[in-house]
């Protein structure tokens, strides 16, 4: 069963459900001679952004804007978000703008996630930019990223023998 809500700031226009569909709703609207004229709600076809999220546009009085699908399912059933989070697709998949799927989060969280679904862009990532593999011995960890450690050597003896030089 699939439950509707109406979109915060938008309630005389659409709204959400829980299995991430937004819908317009009925409503009157004014023909050019100054007739008006029902138009009949539909459901809305998201269209995916340049990250891969779907999103909607919402207008109102000619003027519209565009929202992640995410958002508004959590904005509508479970409120705004607070300050220092944001949202989280339980399965990984961004296209999945269920309720039963998404959440609020922290940063350290959603970045987990990344890891563990496998889509973190990085760990696609097999060599350093000078082509060295990223093996394990080959590889440390700083401030949370991988380094090459014949990068290093090689930074590290081109610095001794230019102090050497002088």
């Amino acid at each position: 069963m699939e439950n509707w809500k109406p979109v915060p700031e938008w309630s005389d226009l659409y709204e959400v459900s829980d299995l991430g569909r937004v819908r317009s709703l009925d409503r009157l609207v004014r023909g050019n001679a100054g007739s008006s004229y029902r138009k009949p709600g539909r459901i809305l076809r998201p269209a995916v952004d340049s990250h891969g999220y779907p999103q909607v546009q919402l207008c109102r009085d000619g003027k519209c804007r565009s929202y992640g699908l995410h958002r508004l399912v959590l904005l509508a059933f479970v409120g705004p978000r607070p300050d220092g989070l944001e949202i989280r697709h339980l399965n990984g998949v961004r296209s999945d703008c269920r309720l039963a799927n998404i959440e609020y989060a922290t940063r350290v969280i959603n970045v987990s996630d990344k890891r563990t679904h496998g889509t973190q862009h990085q760990l696609a990532v097999t060599h350093c930019p000078a082509g060295h593999e990223y093996s394990p011995e080959n590889t440390y960890r700083h401030r949370n990223k991988r380094h090459c450690r014949a990068c290093k050597r090689a930074r590290s003896l081109a610095s001794y023998h230019r102090r050497k030089q002088h």
